[in-house]
């Protein structure tokens, strides 16, 4: 069950890339494509810098966040930190 795991394995699944990327999509069905998944951060701020992600035909560049779920993005207050501010995806697992 993904609830019994912690962010860094979600992490690292990331980082390798360890799932299918073919099927990816947005909360509101938009084609998700991963050109450079970004550099990993092990220290404060998003999980990963400089990545390049296609969304909807639309290139983005910047940060991405990974949580275990969609909730953790406020209860981890990055609504309120500027570190988060170049954040393009939130990833999340449930």
């Amino acid at each position: 069950m993904p609830g019994e795991y912690r962010e860094e394995l979600y992490q690292w699944i990331w980082e390798k890339l360890e799932f299918n990327t073919a099927s990816l999509q947005t909360t509101d069905g938009e084609a998700v494509r991963i050109i450079e998944n970004g550099t990993r951060n092990h220290g404060a701020g998003p999980d990963f810098s400089a990545a390049h992600i296609l969304i909807g035909g639309r290139r983005w560049f910047g940060s991405v966040e990974i949580h275990k779920t969609a909730a953790d993005w406020r209860s981890h207050q990055h609504h309120e930190d500027p570190a988060y501010n170049r954040v393009i995806l939130h990833v999340v697992v449930e």
